[in-house]
């Protein structure tokens, strides 16, 4: 548990809340400390009350009379146990979302979709590997959620209300955008792929593909009005052949 995250939590607002869990006695068993909307166990130090705690936050002295400190009860319908019958694991979605300064992430949850802010998982990083989010509802059914470290509590977070007619419809409006992106990118990707074939089919070499060039030089020797003599030289790919032999056949060529 990183104190000064939840000090940075709690100074933001000024407004810190310490719950106590009671024995039959009345006996304080556990503290929990937060601003209200998440609230983590108090582990490793002296049972707290205002001035301790301001001065475990090192808010200097002039400034505490700003802050709003109150001590409380466990509320009712909320569990701060590290068991609830009512608990049921989810899983962290791979997006978070910025709304109105806010750095939300979406649940999933038996009662829908709930947004937790990001920075109250931040007291828990140094467990963030083997951190767990469970689903838990209030005597009204209303889901929460809480952070455990195998089976002990770590956090409890209520969801932040922001579901409402104009967040849902910059959603889809957000949806919309992404899908003609992502058209837009895999028609690229088509019309990249195509070149690339093009270039291949017509620059690559099929294999036993060959040209065969040949070439005949032919002169005659004319006396008195007609030809006679013949000195041909065929050449094919480049390699000389003997006179008056076809180098495609093999058979001799006449004289004409």
């Amino acid at each position: 548990m990183k104190i000064k995250s939840i000090a940075a939590i709690c100074k933001k607002n000024k407004n810190i809340a310490i719950f106590e869990r009671y024995s039959d006695d009345g006996d304080i068993l556990t503290q929990y400390i937060g601003d209200g909307s998440a609230v983590y166990p108090v582990v490793g130090l002296p049972q707290l009350d205002k001035e301790s705690l301001l001065t475990i936050f090192d808010v200097p002295e002039k400034d505490r009379d700003n802050y709003f400190v109150k001590t409380l009860g466990v509320p009712v319908g909320i569990s701060f146990e590290d068991t609830d019958e009512t608990e049921r694991h989810v899983e962290r979605e791979g997006i978070s979302i910025i709304y109105s300064g806010r750095t939300l992430k979406p649940i999933r949850t038996t009662r829908g979709l709930v947004f937790i802010e990001s920075r109250y998982l931040s007291p828990v990083a140094d467990v963030l590997d083997v951190l767990e989010l469970y689903e838990r509802r209030t005597a009204e059914g209303a889901p929460y959620i809480v952070a455990k470290a195998g089976f002990l509590l770590q956090a409890v977070i209520m969801p932040y209300d922001v579901i409402n007619q104009q967040f849902v419809e910059s959603l889809q409006s957000l949806t919309r955008e992404c899908e003609f992106s992502l058209s837009e990118k895999e028609r690229r990707e088509r019309e990249a792929i195509a070149l690339q074939r093009f270039i291949e089919e017509r620059h690559s070499k099929p294999a036993g593909f060959g040209m065969a060039l040949s070439a005949a030089l032919i002169s005659y020797a004319v006396v008195n009005g007609r030809k006679c003599g013949r000195t041909t030289d065929y050449m094919k790919d480049g390699k000389g052949y003997p006179l008056n032999y076809c180098p495609s056949c093999g058979k001799r060529v006449k004289n004409e």
